[in-house]
C-alpha cells in the first residue's frame, strides 16, 4: 500500500526537482557573470545585461519542460565519466572570465 504512494510521490516530484535543479543552475550561472562583472548593481545598470538573464531564464524553463534527451540508448562507459569535472570548469570559466575580463582589462561599457 505504501509502495504505491511512495512511487506516486516521487513521479509528481520530478518535474519540480527538475525545475528546481534548472534554477538553481541558472541562477548560479549567471551569479558568475555578475561576480565577474564587479557586483549586482554594475552589472544590471545595462538593459542588454538584463535582457540576457531574462533570455537564460526563459530558455532555462522552457528546457525543464522538455523532458527529452539526445541520448541514443545505449550506455556510455564508466571511464568516460572524467570528462564531467572538465566540463564544470570548462562551464565555470565560461560563466566568470567573459565578464570578468570585459569589465576588468576592457574597460566598463557604456550606456
Amino acid at each position: 500500500m505504501f509502495g504505491s504512494q511512495v512511487s506516486c510521490i516521487l513521479l509528481l516530484m520530478r518535474p519540480a526537482l527538475r525545475l528546481a535543479l534548472v534554477a538553481i543552475g541558472s541562477c548560479a550561472y549567471a551569479g558568475l557573470a555578475v561576480l565577474g562583472w564587479g557586483g549586482f548593481r554594475s552589472f544590471f545598470s545595462h538593459p542588454a545585461f538584463v535582457t540576457l538573464v531574462v533570455v537564460l531564464l526563459a530558455l532555462s524553463v522552457a528546457a525543464s519542460f522538455a523532458g527529452r534527451n539526445v541520448s541514443a540508448g545505449t550506455r556510455e562507459a564508466r571511464g568516460n565519466r572524467w570528462v564531467i569535472p572538465v566540463f564544470v570548469i570548462i562551464g565555470f570559466l565560461n560563466a566568470y572570465l567573459p565578464a570578468y575580463t570585459l569589465a576588468g582589462s576592457c574597460g566598463r561599457l557604456t550606456s
